[in-house]
């Protein structure tokens, strides 16, 4: 016979159920929040993946940047001497050209080439043989008139005598003659001309010769810094060939692409050096035949030069059997 239950027992195991229940539920909420945690951990890690990849792309570009900085100066020397050669280019392009200032309008009619050659030898005085001839001639309002002429030696000739003279007059109008340079020889020309009173004050020889030179005598300074110079250009490339030494050790050691560069940029400033000085020794060189390279180059310079001694004219024979050497 079954004996009946307790009902205090029975009310506790129902609360020892119910909280065993709540456990339970506190169990599978913490689940539900530990996974949002692990996946918020995921997405955290996978983020700070892709930071590493940006900053070591950004440490990449910065070592790129430096090494770029670094060849600032050198890239800047390049374009001002680049610079400098094509302002003396556009100078040589325009020696012929003459600029007329003070011509009055409207007087060139429609054949303005005409118009100057007639009118320069009554302005300068100058006969011209041959007659004047000009490649092109531009004119504007108010611009001033450009003539480019045919041959140098006129231009030159009505340069010189505006000089000298001074400006001219057409019908009470003074016309200016000046050379046409480009810009940057006319600022160079202005800020020498503000220096002449200093130069003068000072007792220094000076001048300023075309298109933009400046001379100054009297001081000796060249003469003196020569030496100097060449110390500078052998201690210039001892440097280089340190470096390029040096650089080499380093590539062979732990190759990378900035040696790389560093070492074929160095190579290139030592091989223009060599260049140039070697122009220099040739230009002063007497000799049109220069013996280099292989057997047949050495044998053609020689027969060139047998060829040139066989043609040399040693003496003259005249009529009545006299010899002149």
């Amino acid at each position: 016979m079954a004996m009946p239950a307790d009902p205090r027992a029975v009310d506790a195991l129902y609360r020892i159920f119910q909280e065993i229940t709540a456990v339970g539920r506190c169990l599978e909420a913490m689940d539900l929040k530990i996974s949002d945690l692990s996946m918020a951990f995921s997405s955290i890690r996978m983020d700070i993946a892709c930071f590493r990849e940006k900053v070591t792309d950004l440490d990449q570009c910065l070592t790129t940047v430096e090494e770029h900085i670094k060849m600032v100066p050198e890239h800047d020397a390049e374009l001002r001497t680049m610079h400098a050669k094509i302002t003396d280019l556009v100078d040589r392009s325009r020696r012929d050209n003459i600029r007329f200032f003070g011509i009055p309008e409207r007087k060139e009619g429609i054949n303005i080439k005409a118009y100057l050659k007639s009118l320069l030898p009554k302005l300068t005085g100058l006969t011209f043989s041959p007659p004047l001839e000009f490649q092109r001639v531009t004119s504007g309002r108010p611009r001033p008139t450009i003539a480019c002429f045919l041959r140098h030696e006129q231009a030159h000739l009505v340069l010189s005598t505006a000089q000298s003279q001074g400006p001219f007059f057409l019908e009470s109008y003074e016309v200016r003659v000046v050379a046409d340079f480009s810009r940057m020889t006319n600022e160079k020309r202005k800020a020498f001309l503000a220096l002449c009173l200093q130069l003068w004050k000072m007792d220094i020889k000076f001048g300023l010769f075309e298109p933009a030179l400046t001379m100054g005598c009297g001081i000796g300074d060249d003469q003196r810094d020569a030496p100097l110079a060449n110390v500078q250009r052998r201690e210039q490339q001892r440097a280089l060939k340190d470096c390029i030494v040096k650089s080499r050790h380093e590539n062979t050691q732990a190759p990378s692409a900035s040696l790389c560069r560093c070492l074929e940029h160095a190579k290139m400033k030592l091989s223009s050096r060599f260049t140039s000085r070697a122009e220099y020794a040739l230009q002063r060189l007497k000799g049109r035949h220069c013996e280099h390279g292989e057997k047949a180059g050495r044998l053609l310079a020689a027969q060139l030069c047998q060829r040139e001694a066989t043609l040399a004219i040693l003496a003259l024979y005249i009529t009545h059997g006299s010899i002149i050497t």
